[in-house]
């Protein structure tokens, strides 16, 4: 607190009409800018350590000056011994792991220990009688994402453990109030604690700030920043498709040969609508990067290293910038003739020289991945048939997928195939021009009229060499 002696606290109580315990209340609000409901919690915990400090209370043990029977020295020793690296615990680790333990103890603070396992499931029916377990030994505190959307065997255990402790707190935002009513959670037989952006709640030993980040992926959304250990617990961002394998840390995988692809597919067909959001979210997260030290997301490994290089690719993403230069093509084919043009000019690009390049038929590859792809490449190249003088339905249905996640500022080019009634080409134009946004369309297109004859080589050399001129541009 700003005050240096007790007639200042006087002083101050006097000159806002307050009493002296409501005085030094607000005065630790503003100086720790903390709710007072943080505040009363945690000098609720510091009583309580000191209450339970002198129940061990042994005259013998008082301190040389007589002021103190050693309570307070007891609870130092206490804390630090709680939290300190025991002896020997690291030795068989290599000395990268030691240098990396001493530093997560020192702080995090979390030593490290023997003799515990961690133990994996192989899938949700396996692990949740042992939830529910778990659940029922929490002592203090239960933390769970509202993430099970009605009533039903798995929610209703949960429910059921929740109903026995009555006097459990539900800390929540405004919107998630709602939703939780919507969908037949009745939170009001709780204590319901609504927070906002800026707000702090303290668990004991630590403190977190709750960052809001609406539409990321639901309008309720709200990241969890601790203040103790520089854990962001970030919901949906920095998330990631596919199995852990046992792993818990994204630098215990191969990131980029592995997971690069899954994460881009996660967020760009999850979240991909709402760049601007994810945008707002990066600009909240820039004022503390040097504060965060574990991004901690619901799906996907945990970061503890190379936090830039991970924010960087949501960044791009988020801004609809292309990952990289090169080309994807996607085809959509009847009797394989339009396929075979895709493979053409896939093959006249790498002869130029432009060997990123991607061939997808669009009728047998789910459009999650079509989207993660649209989200990598500069250039897109859409190949389709046409089908009762219109775009081919798949085709049809991946450019509405593009168009809802928003993909922008990319360079298409495209193939079209006709036996009697050419139309596709047109179509697929029309749709990029007027339905997506900050679309370019090269002017060279490939017009083939049921096969890929040998007459067509011209127009096929010239689109592949708009492409290269494009991307070397």
């Amino acid at each position: 607190m700003s005050f240096l002696s007790c007639e200042e606290m006087l002083a101050a109580a006097r000159s806002q009409n307050l009493s002296l315990a409501e005085a030094i209340l607000r005065s630790d609000l503003a100086e720790s800018r903390l709710t007072e409901e943080a505040s009363r919690h945690a000098m609720h915990h510091l009583w309580h350590v000191m209450e339970a400090t002198s129940r061990d209370y042994d005259p013998a043990q008082r301190s040389r000056s007589g002021l103190s029977g050693g309570d307070a020295a007891k609870v130092e020793q206490a804390h630090q011994t709680e939290l300190a690296q025991p002896e020997g615990q690291t030795d068989a680790l290599d000395i990268s792991s030691r240098n990396l333990s001493r530093y997560v103890a020192k702080f995090g603070p979390y030593p490290a220990w023997r003799d515990t396992a961690a133990h994996y499931f192989s899938c949700g029916e396996e692990m949740y009688p042992q939830l529910l377990a778990d659940l029922d030994k929490a002592e203090k505190f239960i933390f769970l994402e509202f993430f099970i959307l009605r009533s039903g065997k798995m929610w209703d255990g949960v429910e059921q453990i929740l109903r026995r402790y009555p006097k459990v707190k539900v800390i929540s935002t405004e919107k998630s109030f709602m939703l939780m009513r919507q969908f037949g959670f009745h939170p009001d037989e709780h204590e319901c604690v609504e927070v906002k952006e800026g707000d702090t709640h303290c668990f004991g030993k630590h403190t977190v700030t709750f960052v809001g980040a609406p539409m990321v992926h639901w309008p309720e959304a709200m990241v969890t920043f601790d203040t103790t250990n520089g854990a962001l617990f970030s919901a949906d961002a920095f998330g990631s498709f596919i199995a852990l394998d046992g792993k818990l840390f994204a630098d215990e995988v191969n990131f980029d040969r592995d997971w690069i692809d899954e994460a881009r597919r996660y967020l760009t067909n999850i979240v991909g609508k709402y760049g601007p959001h994810i945008q707002l979210l990066l600009g909240k997260a820039a004022g503390i990067l040097d504060q965060i030290k574990f991004i901690c997301p619901l799906h996907g490994p945990v970061w503890r290293k190379d936090l830039g290089y991970f924010i960087d690719k949501y960044d791009k993403w988020s801004r609809y910038e292309p990952e990289v230069k090169g080309v994807l093509i996607v085809y959509a084919s009847m009797y394989g003739n339009t396929e075979a043009a895709a493979q053409a000019l896939a093959a006249r690009l790498c002869e130029k020289g432009i060997t990123n390049v991607s061939v997808y038929d669009v009728s047998n590859t789910h459009v999650s991945y079509l989207i993660s792809e649209a989200f990598k490449y500069s250039h897109i190249v859409l190949a389709s048939v046409t089908y009762n003088l219109g775009i081919y339905p798949v085709m049809k249905s991946y450019l509405e997928d593009m168009k809802a996640l928003n993909l922008q500022n990319r360079t298409f080019a495209i193939i079209e195939n006709g036996s009697w009634a050419c139309k596709s080409g047109d179509l697929m134009q029309k749709f990029i021009d007027e339905e997506m946004k900050n679309m370019t369309v090269l002017n060279e297109r490939l017009s083939m009229a049921s096969s890929l004859s040998d007459d067509k080589a011209v127009e096929l050399d010239a689109l592949a060499d708009a492409l290269v001129d494009s991307i070397q541009a």
